[in-house]
């Protein structure tokens, strides 16, 4: 149920983004890694749904999540500039 849930709130997300953007939501890099997870529990649950096969969520939910920390990483980089100065003498 939560899964579901999560899903329908990853979609909504998606469609809101389009119209704000303009345009599909796939471009950067946190937008693929965005839209693979989705793919990826959007396929596991049309599964479950027809086959009755819970208990692949624990290894198909894997790679979604690794996407999610990866996202979320590449979101919160820290960006540092340095300043080198060279004199010369005389």
């Amino acid at each position: 149920m939560l899964l579901l849930i999560g899903v329908l709130l990853h979609g909504i997300g998606f469609i809101a983004r389009h119209f704000v953007a303009g345009y599909t939501p796939i471009t950067s890099l946190f937008e693929s890694l965005s839209f693979s997870a989705f793919a990826i529990v959007c396929v596991f649950l049309a599964f479950e749904l027809r086959y009755h096969l819970r208990v692949l969520g624990a290894f198909v939910l894997t790679p979604p999540s690794v996407l999610g920390i990866i996202r979320v990483g590449d979101k919160v980089s820290v960006k540092a500039t340095f300043t080198l100065t060279v004199s010369r003498s005389p």
